[in-house]
């Protein structure tokens, strides 16, 4: 690890608008006093802010933060956009959390990004929290990245970090920005040359509303509107960002083989026991150990997706700015199972070892989560004790692999003695072949490498 130790550094809370320090100052007050009543993990932790409130002043990081720096520096491009248009995220809110490393815990062996609505995170946050304890044996760093929804965001996801995730949260609260793909729309107005304020005015990049101001010539009476979203693709990106600018400025050094966790945040883990030791074997010692997903079923990879650190960093984080095809396969759990034609040769298996370290198709495989959603405007159930299921997907995982490859010629056709039979099934308007019975990437404690042929 790092020879620099941060362990007893103050959290801090880094926010775009630094030009009133007395209103922001203000606001923080009035919203620590809101959540006076407000419980976290069983502590009071409005009391808590409350307490702190003295020299909460100081913890608002400086420009120059790392971390924010870092953070937006990156999203500050605009990457991954199908469109004409040109999105980019603008960064809002930072923090980057707390790691105290140990001699039995120098660096995270689990990472779990968290994306999605606030809101459900405040109601799952203590189960994630939990959830990642019990898989990483209190080894685990979280990283989130929620859309800037409405001004509570931020506090919501500092109380969070503050109580169910003990400092270690790392976050970020983002919004769109940007031109998008222009449309024009009949305005109604008299035939002129001239600039005009639309009735009710105002700009929204979230609503698409019309902008401020335009000029109508005679010619064409139009308006340009506007449609920034945050997307999956944003979010997805910005997590794999984030989780590297925390490795930067945190006391520790990423582990390339240390299991990523991408989870939604309204999946309701219950007391299922997530099992990492297979997986971080494999990452560390199997042949595709930095190019191996796992796909969670039946709620997809924008539920659950599990892989390395080096696999997320590259495959998807950098993948967003260099190939963005490759990441939203990859991002979207299919990696080269959907793969056609020319596109096969981008799979990581089709590529020497010099050239694995670019982005690539991975291999995906996906495993039985029996975690729910929770709904919008549903409370969280208490769940009655029982036996937690395991959820181990070195050991227990379908393949999937691409329809067109050699040695796939009959459907269900048997494909190497593990494998069994490999079952023709529809992903993302795609065919691919999936293997009918689960599968194990460690036998008797030792890796296997038996893969099918052009698989």
């Amino acid at each position: 690890s790092r020879s620099r130790s941060r362990k007893n550094d103050p959290i801090s809370i880094r926010k775009s608008n630094s030009s009133s320090m007395a209103q922001l100052e203000m606001l923080i007050f009035i919203s620590i006093v809101q959540r006076m009543t407000n419980t976290v993990a069983g502590h009071d932790i409005g009391l808590f802010l409350m307490q702190e409130r003295v020299s909460f002043g100081h913890r608002l990081v400086p420009e120059g933060d790392m971390f924010d720096k870092l953070v937006r520096n990156r999203l500050s491009q605009s990457v991954h956009d199908r469109s004409d248009s040109s999105v980019r995220l603008e960064v809002d809110t930072t923090s980057p959390g707390v790691w105290n490393p140990t001699p039995d815990c120098e660096t995270p062996r689990l990472w779990l990004l968290i994306h999605g609505d606030y809101r459900m995170f405040q109601q799952t946050a203590n189960g994630l929290a939990r959830m990642a304890h019990t898989a990483s044996g209190g080894c685990f760093l979280a990283v989130a990245v929620m859309s800037k929804q409405d001004t509570s965001v931020g506090d919501s996801l500092l109380e969070l970090q503050h109580g169910a995730f003990s400092g270690h949260l790392a976050f970020a609260v983002v919004k769109a920005a940007g031109n998008s793909k222009q449309q024009h729309v009949s305005l109604g107005l008299p035939q002129t040359g001239s600039w005009f304020v639309p009735m009710g005015g105002g700009s929204s990049l979230f609503s698409g509303m019309v902008r401020i101001a335009h000029r109508v010539d005679s010619a064409e009476q139009s308006a340009t509107q506007v449609d920034a979203r945050v997307t999956d693709d944003h979010l997805w990106h910005a997590l794999a960002v984030c989780t590297e600018a925390a490795a930067q400025v945190l006391p520790l050094t990423a582990s390339p083989y240390s299991a990523v966790l991408r989870i939604r945040s309204d999946m309701q883990v219950g007391d299922s026991t997530l099992e990492l030791d297979g997986v971080t074997k494999y990452f560390r010692e199997g042949q595709r150990g930095h190019h191996l997903m796992f796909a969670g079923f039946p709620h997809g990879a924008d539920s659950f997706l599990l892989t390395s650190y080096e696999g997320y960093k590259t495959d998807i984080g950098l993948a967003y700015e260099q190939h963005p095809d490759i990441a939203r396969s990859n991002g979207h759990g299919n990696g080269w199972s959907t793969a056609v034609g020319s596109h096969t040769a981008e799979a990581c298996t089709n590529r020497s070892t010099s050239e694995q370290q670019s982005p690539c198709l991975m291999t995906a495989m996906e495993v039985d989560v029996p975690w729910s959603s929770l709904q919008k405007n549903q409370v969280a159930p208490k769940i009655a004790a029982r036996v937690p299921e395991v959820i181990d997907p070195a050991r227990v995982a379908h393949l999937c692999c691409p329809l067109h490859q050699p040695g796939f010629v009959e459907i269900n056709e048997p494909h190497g003695s593990q494998w069994n039979m490999l079952l023709e099934v529809k992903a993302a308007g795609r065919k691919m072949f999936k293997s009918n019975s689960t599968v194990s990437l460690i036998s008797n404690g030792q890796i296997t490498e038996a893969w099918p042929v052009g698989c």
